[in-house]
């Protein structure tokens, strides 16, 4: 795992705007998410995770401690649903869900992107 500092985060958002991370780093599989949030703790900072960067507005101060770029990939099917790592594309994987017949996509509980959400619930009405 490689630690950016200062890094803009503006050009990682869809509002393109924002000042730099304290800390930045991205994150490809479990192990380096391990690593960043030992980075994090070890220095006592907060956390901010970042996907794809929509629904996310940055101060233009930016923000006072760690970026963790989220980048897991892979897709999986499993009992008939697809498992995807975070960060993978939410539209690719729709698509992929539609083109080949899958009628479930399972995903983290807790997301709550709006544009996302809607996807998902069409994709299991249209399923």
């Amino acid at each position: 795992m490689q630690v950016e500092e200062n890094l803009p985060l503006g050009p990682m958002t869809t509002f393109c705007i924002g000042g730099p991370a304290r800390f930045f780093c991205r994150v490809r599989n479990v192990e380096e998410l391990t690593q960043s949030l030992d980075f994090s703790k070890s220095r006592n900072l907060e956390i901010l995770l970042l996907g794809e960067g929509s629904n996310v507005l940055v101060s233009d101060a930016g923000f006072d401690g760690l970026v963790i770029k989220i980048e897991l990939s892979g897709v999986e099917q499993k009992d008939g649903a697809l498992i995807a790592g975070a960060g993978e594309n939410w539209d690719a994987l729709v698509e992929r869900a539609v083109r080949d017949g899958d009628r479930k996509l399972i995903r983290h509980p807790r997301h709550r992107g709006c544009r996302a959400c809607a996807k998902h619930r069409r994709v299991r009405e249209r399923g």
